[in-house]
């Protein structure tokens, strides 16, 4: 007996379309591009390493408000100004 799956609205547009015969097969370049992207996505995560910090509570209140200005994840934000200052590229403002 085949099991029934609720669909989504998203899913239910798919499966119409694929009915319709809306879909062309993709070349075999573009298969290769796909798998290629693939890979690297997950080779790039096997670099990444966790890492545990203690910060006061304030901090990550105004890291939150500051990632949210810039339409990114507050760890998003953390973790692209250690690696600028890791890589000599965070620079102090100059006050005048």
């Amino acid at each position: 007996m085949k099991k029934k799956f609720k669909l989504t609205k998203e899913e239910m547009e798919i499966e119409k379309s694929l009915k319709e015969k809306d879909w062309v097969v993709a070349s075999d370049s573009l298969k290769e591009e796909i798998v290629q992207a693939a890979q690297n996505g997950v080779a790039s995560k096997k670099r990444e390493a966790r890492v545990n910090i203690r910060l006061m509570q304030e901090t990550v209140d105004i890291i939150r408000r500051k990632a949210e200005e810039e339409g990114l994840g507050y760890q998003t934000l953390m973790s692209s100004v250690l690696h600028k200052y890791a890589s000599g590229r965070l620079v102090e403002k100059k006050h005048s």
